[in-house]
């Protein structure tokens, strides 16, 4: 909800630059690493622009605004591995693999514009 009240806000900015934001913003289960590939790949298919008859992006911003705060307290009163591990795969391996990906993705888009 506060996702779209900001896209909203800023795409009806009267703004001189305005109209030359493209923004999305899309939902996914950051804790489902069997299917973090999946989702990325649909999101992240910035080749789509051309389909879509945009313009090639020159520039491209990630904004990941998942986390947990999970256990809080001493390390003694964590409860089980499975718990650390959750927490660790949500919190950290989820955020690194999407912002891997996301330059990844964007990097190779900028090396096709390039070529052509």
């Amino acid at each position: 909800q506060e996702a779209d009240k900001f896209l909203d806000t800023a795409a009806n900015d009267n703004d001189a630059t305005s109209h030359l934001l493209d923004m999305t913003h899309h939902v996914i289960d950051l804790s489902d690493l069997d299917n973090l590939d999946d989702n990325l790949n649909d999101i992240l298919d910035f080749s789509s622009s051309s389909k879509n008859n945009l313009p090639p992006f020159e520039k491209a911003i990630l904004i990941n605004n998942a986390g947990s705060l999970g256990h809080l307290g001493p390390c003694m009163n964590i409860t089980s591995l499975k718990e650390l591990q959750t927490s660790l795969d949500f919190n950290i391996t989820s955020s690194l693999w999407v912002s891997t990906r996301f330059v990844r993705s964007f990097s190779q888009q900028q090396q096709q514009q390039q070529q052509q």
